[in-house]
């Protein structure tokens, strides 16, 4: 199957911007972020294939900001922000009454995922933002 050609709308500069602000307003509970600072490279665009998302590896150092696009059951897992010790649900479908309706999921921050995805259905379209700490 191949997926439908879709790109987020959102410059990097303002998805930086958002970001920036997301960690600064949460940092009372992702204190391993506390004073943190974003920023990004050239190959900061990503795609990622549910194939990439079952088998992510958690990076403190990296955060990604875009669309998540549902196209069939994807299970139920989840994506989240996490530091380290604490972490802010942002993608949950482990809790979920219903497994999310096909389509596209805008503006959704996530630097790691639970177990459970499906093994087709679920991608990422955005940026990859690396994260500095004091």
């Amino acid at each position: 199957m191949t997926m439908p050609q879709y790109w987020i709308q959102t410059p990097v500069e303002n998805a930086k911007e958002v970001v920036q602000r997301y960690l600064d307003a949460n940092s009372g509970t992702l204190t391993g972020y506390a004073g943190a600072t974003i920023s990004y490279d050239e190959q900061c665009e990503v795609v990622l294939y549910n194939s990439d998302l079952v088998n992510f590896t958690y990076d403190f150092n990296t955060i990604y900001f875009g669309n998540v696009i549902v196209e069939s059951n994807v299970g139920n897992g989840y994506l989240d922000l996490y530091d380290g010790n604490n972490q802010i649900y942002i993608f949950d479908l482990a809790y979920l009454s219903a497994i999310p309706s096909p389509g596209i999921y805008k503006s959704i921050l996530w630097n790691n995922n639970g177990v459970g995805f499906g093994s087709s259905g679920l991608y990422f379209i955005g940026y990859k933002f690396n994260i500095t700490t004091p």
